[in-house]
């Protein structure tokens, strides 16, 4: 239960559909509890976690690839995060202002920011969503990927950079409307 929230976090970020997280995060706690006794201690738990959730959601997108998935989005259709289906992006973000303009304004920018996280590159995806948004170390990233500490720190770097450009480039067009 501790972990439930993270798994299904990754899975949907890097998924994109709360039906697949779901069926994601269902898989990755099969695994772990079929495997838990290969689980070693060289990292912490909540590294090896996370390196088999981002490997479910990473074998769930190829099933899905080959298998030519056609996907669809209504704009109106809920987000979904955390296994929540009927709330939108502006119930998870805090405004510190009640203006309706500013809250707008507010709720705009998160839709660029989850937007532009779906189109950053997996690695940069991953790499960003583990650092900013659950926390982890350089260490635990370069664990959980399988990846040196450096390109950890490289793959952040420029997906922020990426992810800002993105964001950037959103609000400039919305300036010109």
């Amino acid at each position: 239960e501790e972990y439930q929230s993270l798994v299904y976090a990754l899975s949907f970020r890097i998924l994109s559909d709360a039906e697949d997280a779901r069926d994601a995060t269902q898989e990755t706690f099969l695994k772990i509890y079929r495997h838990f006794a290969r689980f070693r201690g060289e990292a912490s738990l909540k590294t090896w976690i996370c390196r088999i959730a981002i490997n479910q959601a990473r074998s769930t997108e190829r099933w899905w690839r080959r298998r030519n998935r056609s996907k669809t989005d209504s704009l109106d259709a809920p987000l979904g995060l955390n296994g929540d289906d009927d709330r939108l992006l502006s119930d998870y973000l805090e405004s510190d202002s009640i203006s309706p303009e500013n809250e707008a304004l507010s709720r705009e920018r998160g839709r660029r920011i989850e937007q532009g996280l779906r189109d950053l590159k997996k690695d940069f995806r991953i790499a960003v969503i583990l650092r900013d948004i659950e926390g982890l170390s350089y260490e635990e990233i370069s664990y959980v990927t399988e990846v040196s500490v450096g390109t950890v720190k490289s793959r952040i770097a420029r997906g922020r950079e990426m992810l800002r450009e993105i964001v950037q480039a959103g609000e400039r067009s919305l300036a010109q409307v």
